[in-house]
């Protein structure tokens, strides 16, 4: 049988072998890992993606037809493999001053997956969870998200390992200056290669410490100096909307399936937000504003969990009494 589908197919028998996108060796385990990194998850799964596509990416690679078989077969498992890894991670360590006179190490990361599409786009997250791997793990999905909607960026991610609550708001100023700085001069962000935007624990305030500290050193001769951050106060450049935007979208998803009726009727749901109960997780910048969205098409939020508390209510959250 072998035989009889490389005859037909009129190639060497070598090259139909290597038709299928072989997972990587560390990542093999993943499925039956215990407790895997969530990086491995997130590649263990591009990578099952992609050896349902290759024979798709192999076919549109018929109209070149100056490659060879074989040329064509490595120059696919090339980019499959190219987008399986991240291009670039680092970490940075630099110490700041606290108010009551003691010195602090601070470690913050930042990891662009390709950057065969620029600018990268990526948030700027502040908590003790964040790690190398970690990053890594969001740049991917960061690259994979604007793909699915045609945006044309590349992926990133950063963060710095800190409890924001433990710090004074000239301390978190600080700190953000220095982590800006230390990317600035590895070149790892800027207008037209990586624009970072708010994430965790950082928004509006954060973004605009960015700009400042851009635009006084690296970007003082640059014209598109703002254009180093997204989720800018609108004062310095940003845009009405953002601040809400993210929240937004995870109600608008949620309402194009609930509006869909064969979706309903396969659930066995009336179509719209009506009579429908809401659970959110995480009540920061994306979900404070989900929930008011929610609570505003009529839906009940009975339980709202937070990383150090939780609200339940059966009857229904009141959203607007609940501070952001």
């Amino acid at each position: 049988m072998f035989k009889r589908f490389t005859r037909n197919r009129k190639c060497h028998p070598r090259v139909i072998r290597r038709l299928t996108h072989e997972m990587p060796k560390h990542l093999e385990k993943v499925a039956t890992d215990k407790d895997p990194e969530f990086s491995s998850m997130i590649l263990y799964y591009y990578h099952k993606a992609a050896q349902v596509m290759e024979p798709t990416l192999l076919k549109e690679m018929d109209q070149h037809t100056h490659f060879k078989p074989e040329e064509k077969q490595a120059r696919v498992s090339a980019i499959l493999n190219l987008i399986g890894s991240v291009c670039t991670s680092l970490e940075v360590s630099f110490p700041i001053i606290k108010a009551n006179g003691t010195y602090e190490i601070i470690t913050g990361y930042r990891a662009h997956h390709v950057r065969n599409r620029l600018p990268l786009k990526g948030g700027i997250r502040f908590a003790m969870d964040v790690d190398e791997a970690e990053v890594k793990a969001l740049a991917s999905i960061m690259t994979f998200k604007c793909a699915c909607v045609n945006l044309p960026y590349g992926g990133s991610k950063g963060g710095v390992r800190i409890d924001p609550s433990k710090y004074t708001a000239k301390e978190l100023q600080t700190i953000t200056r220095r982590y800006t700085m230390e990317l600035l001069k590895r070149n790892m962000i800027g207008p037209a290669i990586d624009v970072p935007a708010p994430d965790v624990n950082t928004g509006p305030r954060e973004m605009s410490w960015i700009v400042d500290q851009y635009t006084k050193t690296f970007g003082y001769k640059d014209i598109n100096a703002a254009a180093i951050v997204t989720g800018k106060p609108v004062h310095v450049g940003g845009i009405n909307g953002r601040n809400s935007a993210t929240g937004r979208g995870v109600w608008k998803s949620g309402d194009l399936f609930l509006q869909d009726k064969e979706w309903m009727d396969m659930i066995g749901l009336e179509t719209g937000w009506k009579d429908k109960k809401v659970i959110v997780q995480g009540f920061g910048n994306v979900g404070s504003f989900a929930a008011q969205f929610v609570h505003d098409a009529g839906s009940k939020v009975i339980g709202i969990q937070e990383v150090d508390f939780s609200l339940t209510n059966a009857d229904g959250i009141d959203i607007d009494l609940l501070p952001n």
